[in-house]
């Protein structure tokens, strides 16, 4: 399951955001100014209007500067449904009927309810808003469109707090959007009574909406890009392959997330949910319609409370999310990922996916507690308790075999010390990274390639001066930790994103980071190739293939390469392991069990590992050899040469030889 957050996946949201006139400049070269394949188009938002007539209203919005000065104009809180408010706190989105004069565009509207990073409810229940911003609006000129769906486990996160103006900057209309999160946007009783998936179906109606309107603010509805990070990006595999979303967007791009993850989908949403109403002095369980009513009438601050109660080690487990709807008739999900694509459902789309190299690294603050607080001197805790409560919560399985436990440990704990807090958390952030994000998103990325063509594979190394991890240690504490990319760490190098210890960075490194970032990312929009130009810096960008891997690493250069041994080998371990995970509940041939067959996505790699050692084998050999047979001569040179100076010596006293 995604671990994502609205700044990062483990900080929830604020009530309020920064104003995009607050938002300070990018300190670094602006993107604008880079070798994109895009040619920014002069600043006509100085011309635009900023009032624009939908058939539900006029909006007003507002001019704002981009990263590189070029002006782009940006509405604001603009409402795609009705307020899901009282009888309508857990239905379906109805679209918003329109509204009386001029609707104010210029600032952005609640976030929907959660609790912040401090534990606190913030937010309304009057929240499915989204945000567009364009380079501007003039007739005859139009740009490809970008959809965003943040991350946050699906319980927090807002569209608020990205601030797209660098990627608008790259001629691309952008929208930004709320959803209902955590019981009111994913809680169901599995019936008629509460068929869950609202928040699922809040993006559905927001996606029409962007098909509807979205050419009156100079986007091009038959060009749009569906883009999700953490579980926003889980949510974007699920449209791409459910029957309801057909249409309404023409490329993906996924970072570090798929609904291939093991807790991905709820299996067991209508226990969950009665639960949490049974726990509630007020409910009074009977059936479905009992828990709908009671749920409906609880003050929100007690249902954020249940909510946040059924975590036990971080954020996990993660109770509330999407579920296979097969029982309705206009299912959104009516099968599981895998089973979706095995049986035909393709997704042909232009598709970048990808992953940070330690995702879980902001797990950090909580894996130091818990051995600072439990270890003790107990040299089994990893193996007997903190492995076991991975598994229980993050992975969801209930009862972890003792051969499950062992082989994971002895794979990526053997020989740590059980004193050393360093090296069992840089452990721990390399195995949880693994089983929750490089090997569903690899696996993910091999099944893809077989429908699509252009499914290019991603991974971000890189570790600048900003991080997630700054939110919740503090800048300096963050660059003392040091684990690596942590989840959600690349959104800081493609949208303007501040609050809570989050700051624009002034290095150079960085800068030139985001600067290819956007590039790719927009030209991936643009046309459906991350590199459609390549050059000495912009390496080709290669598509992947079920026989043939290619992971473009983003870092301080730009590097294609195959999938390398360590990926090849967690995939074989965690497939080993969990052989029912990673939405493995049917027998399509993924990318792991291509691992563990020797066939063709593992077998390259090892081929080449194998060749390579054998060709050394082979010159190694030639060259002892080659040194046998000079050893050889020069012995026998010198036996010659020994026997001829005897008799030199003996024809010439005075002449010495010497061997060497």
């Amino acid at each position: 399951m995604s671990s994502s957050c609205a700044l990062s996946d483990k900080r929830k949201a604020q009530s309020k955001f920064v104003g995009l006139s607050e938002l300070p400049r990018i300190p670094f070269p602006p993107p604008g100014g880079s070798k994109s394949s895009q040619q920014v188009s002069p600043d006509i938002a100085k011309s635009s209007p900023t009032r624009v007539v939908l058939d539900q209203g006029v909006i007003r919005g507002k001019r704002v500067q981009s990263p590189s000065d070029r002006g782009l104009v940006a509405f604001l809180g603009v409402p795609f449904a009705a307020p899901p408010l009282s009888n309508l706190r857990f239905k379906r989105p109805q679209a918003h009927l329109g509204w009386n004069g001029v609707w104010d565009g210029t600032e952005f509207r609640d976030v929907c309810p959660q609790l912040d990073y401090r534990g606190r409810p913030v937010g309304s229940e009057d929240c499915l808003f989204l945000n567009v911003f364009t380079p501007g609006i003039k007739k005859g000129t139009t740009f490809p469109v970008l959809v965003f769906l943040h991350g946050g486990n699906f319980d927090s996160g807002s569209g608020n707090y990205y601030g797209p103006q660098a990627l608008v900057d790259q001629n691309l209309v952008v929208v930004t959007l709320n959803y209902r999160l955590g019981i009111l946007g994913f809680a169901s009783t599995e019936d008629e009574a509460l068929p869950g998936n609202l928040g699922l179906r809040d993006q559905l109606l927001a996606l029409q909406w962007v098909r509807d309107n979205i050419a009156v603010f100079g986007g091009q509805p038959d060009r749009v890009t569906l883009m999700g990070q953490g579980s926003g990006a889980i949510c974007v595999m699920l449209h791409a392959v459910s029957p309801q979303s057909k249409g309404l967007f023409h490329r993906l791009i996924v970072q570090s997330g798929t609904p291939l993850a093991e807790s991905a989908l709820h299996v067991n949403a209508r226990e969950t949910l009665q639960n949490a109403a049974g726990s509630l002095q007020s409910c009074e369980i009977l059936s479905s319609h009992d828990i709908l009513a009671c749920l409906t009438k609880t003050p929100i601050r007690d249902l954020l409370r249940l909510q946040q109660e059924t975590k036990i080690f971080a954020d996990y487990p993660v109770k509330y999310t999407p579920r296979i709807d097969s029982d309705l008739s206009d299912a959104l999900v009516p099968s599981s990922f895998s089973q979706l694509l095995s049986s035909g459902v393709p997704v042909k789309v232009p598709t970048l996916i990808g992953f940070n190299m330690h995702e879980t690294a902001f797990l950090y603050p909580e894996l130091l507690a818990l051995l600072r607080t439990e270890l003790g001197s107990d040299q089994d805790y990893v193996r007997n308790i903190l492995l076991p409560k991975y598994f229980r919560t993050a992975l969801g399985v209930r009862e972890p075999t003792r051969d499950q436990l062992d082989e994971i440990y002895e794979s990526y704990f053997s020989g740590i010390n059980y004193k050393d807090h360093d090296g069992i958390i840089q452990a721990f952030v390399n195995m949880s990274t693994a089983s929750l994000y490089s090997v569903p998103i690899l696996e993910t990325a091999i099944m893809l390639a077989r429908s699509s063509p252009q499914t290019f594979l991603y991974s971000f190394s890189y570790r600048g001066d900003i991080s997630m991890l700054d939110s919740k240690l503090g800048p300096s504490a963050s660059r003392r930790v040091n684990l690596g990319p942590s989840h959600g760490d690349e959104l800081l190098y493609l949208f303007q994103v501040l609050g809570n210890g989050l700051r624009p960075s002034t290095n150079l490194v960085d800068g030139m980071i985001s600067r290819r970032m956007i590039r790719m990312w927009s030209d991936f929009a643009h046309g459906g190739n991350p590199v459609p130009n390549p050059d000495p810096e912009y390496l080709p960008f290669a598509a992947s293939s079920p026989s043939n891997v290619t992971v473009y690493r983003i870092g301080r250069s730009l590097r294609p390469s195959p999938l390398d041994a360590f990926e090849a080998e967690s995939v074989a371990l965690w497939r080993s392991v969990l052989p029912n995970a990673y939405d493995g509940r049917e027998s399509s041939q993924t990318i792991s069990q291509v691992a563990l067959s020797g066939s063709s996505l593992v077998d390259p790699v090892y081929r080449t590992l194998a060749y390579s050692m054998l060709t050394v084998a082979l010159a190694l050999l030639v060259a002892v050899g080659v040194l046998l047979v000079i050893i050889y001569r020069q012995t026998k040179s010198s036996t010659f040469m020994c026997g001829s100076a005897e008799t030199s010596s003996r024809a010439s006293p005075d002449t010495s030889y010497h061997i060497y």
